[in-house]
């Protein structure tokens, strides 16, 4: 489960701290905001976030003595394995869509920083600036060595893979 929230939320001490605090019960926000130390608004940020992916809902209750309406927040934990199969095999796609792109041309980087730009061959051969040169720094476009990017697309599939299996395991 925690993973899970991890994914939605981008924070797994968060997760932990949420797994934690849920563990099989319902939760109203005033308690969640005064156990994680967090503002009303960011922890029903957080919760529509889960619920969104399927991982929280919502409980309509009624004060039995005051007849008010109010809300608790339970965690949806069933849900967890194939949210992660879901995500994970959306992100394999992406993995294989981009390995068929490397493999099927030339690009170059920027040989004084790679995050500064990557081109096909005939975007750094063609274009009307300065061809093979930077268009961020000036500096010479590198090729990029193909077989290294589909060697880290490769590990990244068969990690995928794996969790997959542990998922299927559980």
């Amino acid at each position: 489960m925690e993973a899970a929230i991890a994914v939605v939320l981008g924070d797994l001490e968060m997760a932990n701290d949420l797994v934690k605090i849920f563990k099989g019960t319902e939760i109203d926000i005033r308690e969640l905001t005064e156990k994680l130390d967090v503002s009303p608004s960011d922890a029903r940020k957080m919760m529509y976030l889960l619920q969104d992916a399927n991982l929280a809902f919502q409980i309509v209750r009624r004060d039995e003595i005051t007849g008010m309406r109010y809300v608790v927040w339970r965690l949806h934990e069933d849900v967890a394995p194939s949210f992660l199969k879901r995500r994970l095999g959306t992100v394999k796609k992406v993995l294989q869509e981009r390995k068929v792109v490397e493999e099927g041309g030339e690009y170059y980087i920027c040989a004084a920083d790679p995050s500064h730009i990557k081109l096909s061959f005939d975007e750094a051969a063609f274009r009307t600036e300065s061809s093979f040169l930077c268009s961020v720094c000036g500096a010479s476009l590198i090729p990029v060595d193909r077989e290294k990017a589909i060697e880290k697309l490769d590990k990244g599939m068969d990690l995928i893979d794996r969790f997959m299996k542990e998922l299927d395991d559980d």
